[in-house]
């Protein structure tokens, strides 16, 4: 999980899509906040799942169960269509924001691992679940430090840095007019 990463590039990725005009020319806007918790959701569901599990069976009986690392659910393109679907059937924005967070989430993850592991069949099998086959992805690593470790990787250092940097002025307005405390009351 590389988290600016995933705030800063993602919201850059779907900020053109999030801001465009409506029927009568005014501007839709969908709410910042909820993109920003879409591009973290599937990190957020799919390792409290497997660290979950790890703490309470064990490594080696995790790693033969049905959740067998952290690409599960959460990073399932079919739980980002359907949210989708809901979205678009409730006509809701906070669920659109949520599925196009969502949506970056999954690219990135892809092309990350695409660079970095050099497999794309670790993250496509977790992205195409379950028309890739009914189990998940097996963890590549062999704790939660030898993931943390992966920070150190080249790619992943740049990712974080630019979106530090890309994330400062999409949320520096917020906390130049004090909403970002109302934000984070919820």
């Amino acid at each position: 999980m590389f988290i600016f990463g995933h705030l800063g590039i993602g919201l850059r990725l779907v900020r053109p899509i999030s801001a465009r005009k409506g029927r009568r020319d005014e501007k839709i806007r969908l709410p910042i906040r909820w993109i920003l918790l879409g591009t973290l959701l599937p990190d957020l569901i799919d390792k409290s799942l497997f660290y979950g599990l790890l703490i309470a069976v064990g490594r080696e009986r995790a790693s033969g169960s049905f959740i067998s690392g952290t690409r599960t659910f959460g990073h399932a393109a079919i739980f980002t269509i359907l949210v989708t679907a809901i979205a678009a059937w409730r006509r809701s924005r906070v669920l659109a924001a949520l599925s196009l967070g969502m949506a970056s989430h999954l690219l990135l993850d892809n092309v990350g691992d695409r660079i970095v592991l050099g497999r794309e069949n670790f993250s496509l099998r977790g992205l195409l679940w379950p028309f890739a086959g009914v189990r998940f992805p097996v963890f590549p690593y062999h704790s939660l430090a030898g993931q943390l470790h992966r920070a150190t990787e080249p790619f992943y250092f740049w990712a974080e840095l630019l979106g530090f940097f890309l994330l400062i002025p999409e949320i520096w307005p917020y906390i130049q007019r004090g909403p970002i405390k109302r934000w984070m009351k919820f």
